[in-house]
């Protein structure tokens, strides 16, 4: 498999409130823009309303943003997009092609994801886990990189991400082998709605 000529797929958009490392030796780490919602949280049962699609995100800005209570300040709130690749990593770290229902959800989520507007930037790369399968569980759970703190480790941006996409699949073998939880992992490319005054 040549992972490196795959291209990212648009999988959907979520809102969530974009923390601060409370480690202040996590590498270069000053925001945590992970796709897990461990650190940096998405509304409260997000990952479990209907709208969301097959990965765990939605279609469009509307929809991401209409999860959030009203009794919580939308403000807080940042918007990211993210893309996949159509690949994944065994716990072993070996790469391998998408298995059947994996290619059903990335089909289902990307088949209705509305496209990207302009005013997002692109901050990265995660490599993330999905521990029961897309069957059970429609959401990804764990982004070593900042939820196991392998930042300390392996090189990453501001945002806790990795820098490029090559870099982030020279990494993903060693993420997935690595102290965090067991499973299949995938490689995400990370965007953010600019912020006003264009952080």
């Amino acid at each position: 498999m040549d992972a490196s000529t795959r291209a990212p797929v648009p999988v959907g958009y979520m809102a969530k409130r974009t923390e601060r490392p409370s480690d202040d030796q996590m590498g270069a780490v000053e925001e945590v823009c992970s796709v897990s919602c461990c650190i940096s949280t998405a509304p409260p049962d997000a990952v479990q309303h209907w709208q969301h699609n097959r990965l765990g995100f939605y279609a469009d800005e509307t929809l991401a943003l209409g999860v959030i209570p009203d009794t919580e300040d939308h403000a807080g709130y940042d918007l990211y997009a993210y893309a996949m690749l159509p690949l994944a990593v065994a716990a072993s770290g070996e790469m391998r092609e998408l298995d059947h229902a994996e290619r059903e959800a990335l089909t289902q989520a990307s088949g209705a994801v509305q496209p990207l507007p302009p005013d997002y930037q692109c901050l990265g790369w995660d490599v993330v886990g999905n521990s029961l399968g897309w069957v059970a569980s429609q959401s990804f759970e764990c982004s070593p990189l900042t939820c196991n703190g392998m930042a300390r480790l392996i090189p990453t941006n501001r945002y806790g991400l990795i820098e490029d996409k090559a870099r982030a699949l020279a990494a993903a073998p060693a993420i997935a082998r690595g102290p965090a939880e067991p499973g299949d992992y995938y490689v995400l490319q990370v965007w953010r709605k600019r912020r006003a005054g264009g952080g």
